[in-house]
């Protein structure tokens, strides 16, 4: 693990609430439950994550890890988990051709409905709208010979 663990997209879209995409979390500065669970985050995001299941895997109550990871993150463990999910589905989105459905899948949400709200919330578009922003229009792909 970095010592200092960056979520930095910056190149995502003007579109994008970049404030939403810059996520720093210094390890230097946080207790090693805390690192643990942010790597867990990390590494499983597109599973059903729930704060009783996460009290139980890390040995805490359910206050004191919320108030610990909000201390370190400045974020709660949804809003963390949201953004991490959101990065997944954009990288997604940009350079793969996955149809939405297996992405909302992918990235751990639990319905196209949330997930199209909370993209939206996000990028300022939908889903389908911010494919197409990076599409190669067929004119171009035809030409390449």
């Amino acid at each position: 693990i970095n010592q200092t663990m960056s979520l930095k997209n910056k190149t995502i879209d003007k579109n994008m609430k970049s404030d939403r995409l810059l996520l720093d979390v210094n390890f230097n500065l946080i207790t090693e439950k805390m690192k643990q669970l942010i790597t867990y985050l990390n590494l499983n995001y597109n599973q059903k994550i729930t704060i009783p299941f996460l009290s139980k895997k890390f040995n805490s109550n359910r206050t004191k890890l919320l108030k610990e990871f909000q201390q370190a993150t400045n974020l709660s463990i949804y809003q963390y988990l949201i953004h991490i999910r959101m990065i997944a589905a954009i990288t997604l989105l940009k350079n793969t051709t996955i149809p939405i459905s297996e992405i909302i899948q992918k990235t751990g949400f639990v319905d196209s409905s949330n997930f199209n709200r909370m993209f939206k919330k996000y990028a300022k578009l939908s889903p389908s709208g911010y494919r197409n922003l990076f599409k190669v229009p067929n004119y171009i792909l035809n030409n390449k010979k």
